[in-house]
């Protein structure tokens, strides 16, 4: 069953004026903190591009707390669960970017881009300022003109994108070594078990939700699968299916017009009552009342699964 994402297009209509778009396919905003955008767990079709100036940001990527503080970049991938937690005098700005803006680019550079993208889940990286700084015009110059469309904005768009695609995948090329989100003191065996249980849970875990079936995956038993998922993450297996299962829940209650006899479906639960219940059991709040609560706040929106 394939994983419930929200589109560019639909993204859009709940950042209302707060963004802008190009066709579907490309869109930038910096108002980064603004709660319609990230507020609650999301999957985007699309890639993630945010450059960070100054201040700090506190997020979520597939359940994992970050911090941004200062100068950075994010680049989040379209399999991604992700939610913005937090900031404090933030400045940055997003470009978000679909499957078919990275077909539509030149072959080399599309070749160049699908070796860093597909391999990479999620990067992240401290770089100073002067660094930084290259990457600004291009926010400014591609919010002009769909500010303002001219004839020519077409190829104007698809050359400021190009450009800054290769500058940003230049500076994730020279600062990847510097990657934050690798555990250089950790247990290697323990960070590597780590890892693949994550890729794992990302792919199952709208059907599966026992350890016995991560362990059997990962060769392990449930014994050791439970001591080295600790052992690194200070949380247990269980812990982690749990809180994916709630972060998908959250994703489809928010994001979609699906019942909740539906998600229930979705996430392989025997009955409505039974899912009801963990999810109370969960958030402390039914899934109505998580739906009811959004609502009453404006932000629930039309978006197909």
């Amino acid at each position: 069953m394939s994983l419930t994402r929200i589109t560019i297009e639909q993204l859009c209509n709940i950042g209302r004026t707060r963004v802008l778009s190009y066709k579907g396919r490309l869109m930038v905003t910096d108002h980064i903190a603004h709660e319609y955008l990230f507020r609650e767990p999301c999957r985007i079709d699309a890639f993630l591009v945010l450059v960070c100036l100054r201040g700090r940001l506190s997020y979520e990527v597939n359940l994992e707390q970050y911090e941004m503080v200062g100068s950075g970049i994010v680049v989040n991938m379209p399999t991604n669960i992700i939610q913005f937690k937090g900031s404090e005098n933030l400045e940055a700005y997003a470009i978000l970017f679909s499957s078919d803006m990275l077909d539509s680019i030149p072959y080399d550079l599309r070749q160049l881009a699908n070796s860093y993208l597909p391999i990479k889940h999620y990067f992240r990286a401290r770089v100073p300022l002067e660094l930084i700084e290259p990457l600004i015009p291009y926010y400014g110059l591609m919010k002009a003109y769909l500010s303002r469309p001219v004839l020519e904005t077409d190829s104007i768009i698809g050359s400021l994108f190009q450009a800054f695609l290769l500058s940003v995948l230049s500076l994730m090329r020279q600062q990847q070594i510097h990657e934050l989100d690798i555990d250089q003191s950790a247990n290697r065996g323990s960070r590597l078990l780590y890892q693949r249980f994550m890729d794992l849970l990302a792919q199952h875990h709208q059907q599966e939700r026992t350890v016995q079936f991560y362990a059997d995956k990962l060769c392990v038993t449930p014994k050791y699968l439970s001591m080295a998922i600790k052992e690194y993450s200070g949380r247990n297996p269980s812990d982690w299916i749990c809180d994916y299962v709630i972060a998908e829940a959250k994703s489809l209650l928010h994001y979609s017009q699906i019942s909740i006899q539906e998600v229930t479906f979705r996430l392989n639960f025997p009955t409505q009552s039974a899912f009801g219940k963990f999810f109370k059991q969960k958030t402390g709040y039914s899934p109505s009342e998580y739906q009811k609560g959004l609502n009453m706040l404006g932000r629930s929106t039309n978006i197909k699964a």
